[in-house]
């Protein structure tokens, strides 16, 4: 058998691209491009500073082509590749140094409600740590303020004019810090956090917000964490289970498996008639069935409990503080701050190390959930605020969580391995 060229199918892959329309319309990041070096990445058939010079020439190409931002042709683009945008961390497959595990936060609820000059305040949560200070809030914006829908913000800045204004932290030792609300919300109503620029003392008595004092008593005690691998899978299989979780599996559109499976079984690391596939078309099948419609024979676990619920409504009221910190998984550590359980679903209220620069840019980790009972859920990421130091935001979760379930099992989950928290329901 001829030897396999991975740069040369890339390039091919890249050409193909280009004349059918596809890198013009999505750009090299999320296009049948970058689909093939993530999936020749995940099974080592090249490396990553050749599969990053590639996409990086047709993206390159793309500008000059387009005149994005007034580029003239045989200018260089300044933005260096991180490997984020070929479908991974660049830490997944050593393309930097993964992160120290982070320390668990102390977290203490707060329920103090305060008015400023511009908004009516709710402080939720404070999150305190040699690194980082963060407040978790619900804003009301007074009738001065503008009426105009607020998004998420990025790195603390808002994407829309006329947004919550800048507070004043203070701590019991006199350390003075400014914060920056980050969240989203509907042009009144805002859910997110206020996150001092200069960490504030960890063990501080109280915080003073623009001259209110809040005391801070008791911390909540976090659940334990754990670290496992995954069960042990080809690469190339690993590869698409992981592909098919991404975006929260039913958040979005299902990626193109069949030009990946292509890539794979090219490369000599995938079986064009392996049975194992049977399970992952029928999974991509599924998620596109009528919510509450069963899953057919084919579709495997976890999937099969996960799809079982789709749709349900019955999921109880309540929200809970975690404060659990996860050791690094795949080069992200997560802490899980807070839990909020709805009728039809569950979020997760999370902060990352480095930063996942999202939407931009797609995240490495899968959000994977199972209970006590036997159900499964998946999360996807919803309003997000963040650079590549830190991230801070949302994670959706369906469906409905059980109503009798009593334990939960949250797990941050990456291409090998999984942080496991776990969480005992009230």
């Amino acid at each position: 058998m001829p030897v396999f060229d991975a740069e040369r199918h890339l390039r091919l892959a890249g050409e193909r691209a280009l004349l059918d329309g596809e890198l013009h319309a999505r750009g090299p990041f999320g296009s049948p491009l970058s689909d093939a070096a993530a999936a020749l990445l995940a099974v080592e058939a090249i490396d990553r500073e050749r599969a990053e010079a590639v996409v990086e020439e047709y993206r390159l190409a793309v500008a000059v082509r387009m005149r994005e931002g007034g580029m003239r042709p045989g200018a260089r683009i300044s933005r260096p590749m991180t490997g984020v945008p070929i479908g991974h961390s660049s830490t997944v497959f050593g393309g930097g140094p993964a992160p120290a595990a982070l320390a668990p936060r102390r977290l203490i609820p707060c329920d103090r409600h305060l008015e400023t000059a511009t908004a009516h305040i709710h402080v939720r949560y404070a999150s305190l740590s040699a690194e980082a200070t963060v407040l978790g809030v619900r804003l009301e914006l007074s009738a001065g303020s503008s009426g105009r829908p607020m998004f998420a913000t990025r790195a603390g800045v808002p994407l829309r004019p006329g947004g919550p204004p800048t507070v004043t932290l203070r701590d019991d030792r006199g350390t003075r810090a400014s914060a920056h609300f980050a969240g989203a919300g509907d042009g009144r109503a805002m859910h997110g956090t206020l996150a001092a620029h200069t960490p504030l003392a960890a063990d501080t008595a109280w915080i003073e917000l623009d001259g209110e004092r809040i005391e801070l008593d008791e911390a909540v005690v976090p659940p334990p964490v754990a670290l496992e691998a995954l069960p042990d899978e080809p690469p190339a299989l690993r590869h698409l289970w992981h592909l098919l979780a991404g975006n929260g599996g039913l958040r979005g559109p299902t990626p193109d498996l069949d030009p990946i499976i292509e890539t794979l079984v090219a490369a000599g690391t995938l079986a064009v008639d392996d049975p194992a596939l049977d399970g992952v078309r029928a999974v991509r099948d599924a998620l596109h069935f009528t919510p509450g419609q069963p899953a057919g024979a084919a579709v495997p676990e976890p999937w099969r409990s996960l799809l079982a619920r789709q749709g349900a409504t019955d999921g109880r009221t309540f929200s809970m503080l975690i404060g659990a910190a996860t050791p690094p998984i795949a080069g992200v550590a997560v802490v899980a701050v807070e839990l909020e359980s709805r009728e039809e679903g569950f979020d997760l209220e999370v902060h990352t190390v480095p930063g996942i620069v999202y939407p931009r840019e797609p995240a490495v980790l899968r959000w994977w959930a199972a209970d006590d009972l036997g159900n499964q859920y998946l999360g996807n990421i919803g309003r997000w605020s963040g650079s590549e130091q830190g991230g801070s935001g949302q994670v959706a979760f369906w469906p409905a969580l059980h109503p009798r379930a009593s334990r939960l099992r949250l797990m941050p989950t990456g291409p090998s391995e999984r942080a496991v928290v776990e969480v005992t329901l009230p």
